[in-house]
């Protein structure tokens, strides 16, 4: 018996979501959201940087922001940065925008 090839699924190629409402840097940063670092005394191994709202309660109250050398970086790249958050972050920020 002939055996049948099976032609392999293409994986979708993440984009940039365009669909998105713009989040203002200027309005939104510090009250909606901030970018901290990991304190070295944190539980996990990664050394990352991290996006965080009042939702995340700990993070947002304990972790130090980022040196204003590397947010002006940031601020710099927003509009870039913010096409490529995740759905559950960007979703996250909004809420906050909305309420």
């Amino acid at each position: 018996m002939p055996t049948t090839q099976v032609k392999p699924i293409p994986t979708p190629i993440a984009l940039p979501n365009r669909h998105r409402e713009t989040i203002s840097w200027n309005e939104n940063y510090g009250q909606i959201f901030k970018v901290v670092q990991r304190p070295e005394s944190a539980e996990t191994i990664e050394d990352y940087t991290m996006i965080v709202t009042p939702k995340n309660k700990t993070e947002w109250e304990t972790w130090s922001e980022l040196p204003e050398e590397k947010l002006c970086r940031l601020k710099k790249n927003w509009e870039i940065i913010q096409k490529n958050l995740s759905e559950h972050k960007y979703n996250e920020i909004i809420s906050f925008i909305g309420c």
